[in-house]
């Protein structure tokens, strides 16, 4: 079946790819599915999808964008970025787009990703008075709710008649949104997740989590208010990075920190954000970031024992689920206190900034009596400082951070990007961090799970070869000076990535990678009691087409096979195929997309993952182990200008077990579906 699959799928992608430019979503896809298989979980963070979606609908202007504007267009190196401001200050305002082709270091492949968010005029953008922010904007409210089935163990009732998910199994989303431009957006969120219980029980308010924000961009000196719920990003995550961020692709996009430092919150997820005020003066060359924040996280607090004569906790969690008696008994037990600031300046090509955050816990940590744990972080209060700088050279770009918490541990990013010619860039990025350096809401281009104990190089590589092909490389070398959970001694590893982009014409891509990773697991000998360390390696070999016979269609495929091994005695393999259907004609209210997909893996080691297309501002990314089938539709209708609809049915058979999931989320089936709603109005 395996070997039948494998042929399917090469054979059809064949007659499909007679003749398109790679999907505008590929990169979105690989860096999403990264993400996922770092860290398991998909993050309920709508920042980047929505930052996205407005920058379509409001492009940013180039003859009047600075650096900091430009770095936050997705896809854009920040090299490339200095070099348009070069080249703009030398010959003044650009007359066309097609004049980007004419800058240093840029070139066609790239001006194509960033198109649909860029502009070129030579009026500048009026900046309107605060009573024409108010009226001349645009509402929306959301309304999303999904819902899966069979219903797991959680919804069943016990012996005792009692339901550990009290709640119903829908996921509920409600959201409000108002926006003028760029230059004023509030809003607020309100969600419940799948068990949680609903105007009753434990949450008599209605739904499980609120979050409002108020968002203001240039005001004279003022150039970012923000208001209730909002994202801080300083230098290079060494100590805030709230928003998503990507790191170890074989793209150097992502091997810079770039973007925002404030920026307003309206996704679902309960954990990483801030809620106060923060504000940004800027004068001249100068810039001044101030922030404030308060508010209650989850945890579990353990009560004073013989051992301790105060409360403490081991850590936070951050899943933001609230169903069962503990996870209820957990909410928002803790509170923290954050302040912080960031003191910048500009100076030609040169940009330094020296910033600063404070933490104040109500309850102390204290770390667990193993090992791995010897620096963990122990106590109520933390303070980081740190030193972030970038600097551009002709076509030489350094950057990165500098950073010490109270406990005088260090952690260091140091990187360089090159731009050899017009067709060929170059990364290179040092860290070394201290395995007692801590911070929180941090999250740095590194390896580990947690800024925290890691040395490593990465370099990366990309050419485009001819017109049609592009190659993408990248090697990343990886240390643990201390101790890691599930490894009982100091460790290390690497990762290599090949990527080739193949377009030999406007309608027809292909897509191939090669990913080896390579780490230390322990691993149970044959005596109980004596835990050996083994090496484990992952290889990945994907390939992808897509095809767009007409305007308004698109035929993708995509075959993936895995090799896993750990100590030579734990060999597995697993493939990955589907075909996919995307129908977006421009001129109807409509849209669909349909995906047949088949998987097949030895064990959960040799698991794939798959990024699927989802309800606007939504995106899922399964993860696929055993042996089975998924089809998922998704459909898009606007049957008014200010009312749109999406559906998304999704079904997966399982072949091989009867049983998925474990603990309180076991379904006794081998079947799964799930169907999402959600109904957009614009007035």
């Amino acid at each position: 079946m395996k070997a039948f699959l494998f042929i399917f799928c090469l054979v059809a992608s064949g007659v499909v790819s007679g003749q398109i430019q790679p999907p505008a979503s590929v990169t979105e896809q690989l860096v999403m599915e990264e993400l996922t298989q770092h860290t398991d979980l998909v993050p309920e963070d709508e920042t980047l999808t929505s930052t996205m979606e407005a920058l379509r609908r409001h492009p940013v202007n180039l003859n009047f964008a600075d650096q900091k504007t430009l770095e936050e267009l997705p896809l854009l190196p920040a090299i490339q970025a200095s070099l348009l401001l070069k080249y703009r200050a030398l010959f003044g305002p650009f007359l066309s787009i097609y004049e980007l082709q004419a800058i240093p270091g840029w070139n066609l492949q790239l001006i194509k990703q960033i198109m649909p968010y860029i502009t070129v005029e030579n009026v500048a953008e009026i900046e309107e008075q605060m009573r024409e922010r108010i009226s001349g904007g645009e509402q929306q409210v959301l309304l999303r709710s999904s819902l899966q089935w069979p219903y797991s163990r959680g919804y069943r009732a016990d012996s005792t008649g009692e339901k550990k998910y009290p709640g119903s199994p829908l996921k509920v989303l409600l959201r409000y949104r108002y926006q003028f431009k760029n230059l004023l957006q509030f809003g607020f969120t309100a969600e419940k997740d799948p068990g949680e219980e609903f105007f009753h029980g434990k949450q008599k308010w209605g739904f499980d989590f609120y979050s409002c924000h108020v968002f203001l961009r240039n005001l004279g000196k003022i150039k970012t208010l923000a208001l209730g719920d909002f994202t801080v990003n300083f230098g290079q995550g060494l100590l805030q990075w709230m928003n998503l961020s990507f790191g170890g692709s074989a793209n150097i996009v992502s091997v810079k920190r770039q973007g925002g430092v404030f920026k307003p919150y309206s996704s679902a997820g309960e954990f990483n954000f801030h809620r106060g005020a923060a504000i940004t003066l800027s004068s001249g060359k100068w810039e001044l970031n101030l922030f404030g924040s308060k508010r209650r996280l989850d945890a579990h607090v353990y009560p004073p024992d013989s051992s301790s004569q105060q409360s403490y906790i081991f850590s936070l969690q951050t899943n933001g689920l609230h169903r069962t008696i503990s996870e209820n008994a957990n909410k928002k037990i803790e509170q923290v206190t954050t302040i912080g600031a960031r003191l910048s300046v500009d100076v030609k090509s040169m940009h330094i900034a020296a910033n600063g955050v404070r933490y104040g816990f109500q309850t102390a940590f204290m770390p667990q009596e193993k090992s791995y744990d010897r620096f963990s972080f122990a106590g109520k209060q933390l303070t980081n400082t740190s030193l972030d700088y970038s600097y551009t050279f002709k076509n030489l770009h350094f950057f990165g951070e500098s950073a010490m918490d109270d406990n005088k541990s260090f952690a260091f990013i140091h990187g360089l990007l090159i731009s050899l010619n017009k067709n060929a860039e170059m990364s290179i990025l040092h860290r070394r961090i201290s395995p007692s350096y801590h911070s929180f809401f941090s999250s740095a281009n590194i390896q580990n799970s947690t800024v925290s104990n890691e040395r490593g190089c990465y370099i990366g590589l990309n050419v485009r070869m001819t017109a049609a092909l592009a190659f993408n490389g990248s090697l990343d070398l990886f240390s643990f000076p201390w101790l890691k959970f599930g490894v009982n001694k100091l460790s290390g590893g690497k990762t290599a990535q090949l990527q080739f982009i193949y377009t030999p014409n406007k309608v027809t891509a292909l897509f191939f990678r090669y990913k080896y990773s390579f780490t230390e697991e322990n691993v149970s000998g044959p005596v109980p009691a004596i835990v050996k360390t083994a090496a484990k390696s992952l290889q990945n070999c994907r390939l992808q087409f897509a095809y767009q016979p007409g305007p308004d269609m698109e035929l993708r495929s995509r075959i993936e096979i895995v090799f896993f091994d750990k100590g030579g005695n734990s060999a597995a393999e697993g493939m990955l195929g589907y075909l996919e259907w995307l129908y977006h004609p421009m001129s109807k209210p409509f849209s669909a997309n349909l995906r047949l997909q088949y998987f097949e893996t030895d064990s959960y080691e040799s698991r794939l993952y798959a990024f699927e297309s989802d309800v606007l501002y939504n995106y899922s990314v399964p993860v696929f182990d055993g042996k089975g089938y998924r089809f998922y539709g998704n459909f898009a209708v606007q049957p008014t200008k200010k009312l749109a609809c999406w559906l998304k049915i999704a079904h997966s058979l399982y072949l091989d077990k009867e049983v998925q999931g474990s603990g309180y989320d076991l379904i006794s089936s081998s079947q799964k579906m799930q169907l999402t709603l959600q109904l957009q109005y614009k007035f």
